[in-house]
């Protein structure tokens, strides 16, 4: 197991295992506040541009898990862990609720992002995107970043998504503050 000095350290060696990236169209998008800094390095080594896609757990009251997540651009992701039983169960009681809770984390985001806005799809068309954080805890985050990217990707890349995180989801990847 091995653990980083920091998330500087972290992205630095990642970067250089991605050196053979350097010469392609690559685009770094960072799904967390702790993952720019990873991210920022890798960017630095690949020459390319870094994006924050910020996110936000939807977490219903009394519930311990995320019901869903909602990003900056308004991708909203269900939580895939939860049945579709369980997720018509909570609409139909909740609705009024969830419906609130998107409103008040939609807002929540866009303050976050001011007069930026979201992530303009468009600069990462053509491009490979090196998708980073600094902790996977459930997957989920990795389901908002397939979503926000579906309209800008092909079947084999959304694919390959999948399979990456069915491959890759628990392995440990910790990076100490």
């Amino acid at each position: 197991m091995r653990y980083f000095k920091d998330r500087a350290e972290a992205g630095q060696l990642l970067a250089e295992k991605m050196k053979d990236y350097a010469s392609v169209n690559c685009a770094v998008l960072a799904l967390s506040e702790g993952g720019t800094v990873i991210g920022a390095e890798i960017a630095k080594r690949l020459h390319a541009s870094l994006f924050l896609l910020p996110m936000e757990d939807i977490i219903l009251p009394r519930e311990l898990e995320p019901l869903a997540s909602m990003s900056a651009a308004g991708t909203f992701t269900y939580n895939p862990s939860l049945s579709s039983i369980d997720l018509e169960e909570m609409n139909m009681e909740s609705r009024a609720v969830i419906d609130k809770l998107r409103l008040e984390t939609f807002q929540k985001l866009n303050r976050m992002i001011s007069k930026d806005g979201p992530i303009d799809r468009k600069l990462l068309k053509r491009h490979v995107v090196v998708i980073v954080s600094d902790g996977l805890y459930s997957g989920l985050s990795l389901d908002v970043a397939e979503d926000f990217l579906k309209p800008i990707t092909n079947r084999r890349h959304s694919a390959g998504f999948a399979d990456l995180q069915r491959r890759h989801y628990g392995q440990d990847t910790h990076v100490n503050n």
